[in-house]
C-alpha cells in the first residue's frame, strides 16, 4: 500500500474516532447541562434528572460496597500555619530551628525516648482526634457531596490519596489521620466495572457520566457542586451510608465519603475511631501531561 493510501486510511480512522468522540461529548454535555439547569431551577421529574436517578437506581444493588469493620481509611487536612500544630510539634520545630537539622530529614535526629517525652499523647502528632474527624456543623462548608451546614467525613483508602485530594502546595505540612471503621458500612461504589453488568447500553453511558462527574475536580465554586450534592442526597435517602469513587488527582486512588458522622454521649463518632495522626511535609508535586491533539505527523504515516 502506498504512502498516500496509508495517509488516507489514517485520516479516515482519525475522522471516525473524532466524530464518535464528539457525539459522546455532546451527549454527555447535553445530559449534564440539562441536569444542572433542572436542579438549579428546582424542576421536578424533569428529563435529565429522571435519567440520572433511574441509572442510580438500576445500579443500586450492583454498586453496593461493604466497607468492613476494622478497615482503615485516612483523612488529610492542610496545616496552614505553625500555630495550628500541637505542642509536641512546636517542640520539635524549636529543636530544628536551634540546630542545622531539617524537618525534612528527622531520621536519627531525635530518638524515640526524646519524642515520647515531647508528646505524652504519642498517637497524635498532627491534629488531635477532634480536629481530624468530620467538621462541626457550623464549619461544614459546601463540598462535593455535602451542602453547607451538613457534615460528612471525606477520606481516602490510601494516605497519599488523602494528601493529594487536599491540594497542598510545596513546603506545606499536612496532618493525616488514621481512622478505623467500627462497623460494616454499605457504600455506593462509583468505581465498579460497569461493563460486567447486564443493562441497557444507554444506562451504562449515563452511569459512566455520573461516575466521571462525581470524581472530577470542580472549578465552578459552590454552584458546581449542586449536581453531585443532589446525587449524594439521593443515595443517602436510599439508606446507603456513604459513597466510594475514584480519585481524579491520584491514579488508582480511591476516595470515601461517609454520611453518618453522628456522635455518642461522650462526643465520639459512632461509626469510626480516629486512632492517630501524623505530619507530612510536601516536598514535591509532579505534573505529568500527555499531548492529545493534533497527532504528530509521524503517527499519520
Amino acid at each position: 500500500m502506498s504512502n498516500n493510501n496509508n495517509l488516507e486510511m489514517a485520516g479516515m480512522i482519525f475522522f471516525i474516532f473524532i466524530s464518535f468522540a464528539w457525539e459522546n461529548m455532546k451527549k454527555e454535555y447535553e445530559l449534564w447541562k440539562g441536569f444542572e439547569n433542572e436542579i438549579s431551577q428546582e424542576v421536578d421529574s424533569s428529563s435529565a434528572t429522571t435519567q440520572i436517578c433511574n441509572a442510580l437506581n438500576q445500579f443500586m444493588d450492583k454498586a453496593a460496597y461493604t466497607l468492613k469493620k476494622g478497615s482503615i481509611i485516612y483523612r488529610a487536612r492542610r496545616i496552614s500555619t505553625e500555630s495550628e500544630l500541637p505542642d509536641c510539634m512546636h517542640k520539635v520545630l524549636e529543636l530544628i530551628h536551634d540546630s542545622s537539622a531539617s524537618y525534612r530529614n528527622l531520621d536519627g535526629f531525635i530518638n524515640g525516648a526524646a519524642l515520647a517525652e515531647m508528646n505524652p499523647n504519642k498517637d497524635f502528632w498532627g491534629f488531635n482526634a477532634e480536629r481530624s474527624g468530620a467538621p462541626e456543623i457550623e464549619k461544614a462548608y459546601a463540598g462535593r457531596i455535602n451542602p453547607k451546614g451538613v457534615s460528612y467525613l471525606y477520606a481516602a483508602e490510601q494516605p497519599h490519596t488523602a494528601i493529594v485530594e487536599v491540594r497542598p502546595i510545596i513546603g506545606q505540612m499536612v496532618s493525616v489521620a488514621e481512622i478505623e471503621i467500627e462497623r460494616d458500612l454499605i457504600l455506593y461504589d462509583f468505581s465498579i466495572p460497569i461493563l460486567d453488568f447486564e443493562s441497557k447500553e444507554e444506562t451504562h453511558d449515563i452511569f459512566r457520566i455520573i461516575a466521571k462527574h462525581i470524581s472530577e475536580p470542580n472549578y465552578a465554586g459552590e454552584e458546581g457542586y449542586l449536581t453531585t450534592q443532589y446525587i449524594g442526597n439521593f443515595i443517602k435517602e436510599k439508606q446507603v451510608e456513604g459513597i466510594r469513587f475514584p480519585s481524579s488527582l491520584h491514579k488508582n486512588g480511591i476516595n470515601i465519603v461517609l454520611f453518618d458522622t453522628s456522635k455518642d454521649e461522650n462526643d465520639k463518632p459512632i461509626n469510626y475511631l480516629i486512632k492517630s495522626s501524623c505530619v507530612h511535609d510536601v516536598t514535591e508535586i509532579n505534573i505529568i501531561t500527555n499531548k492529545m491533539l493534533p497527532p504528530e505527523a509521524s503517527e499519520m504515516t
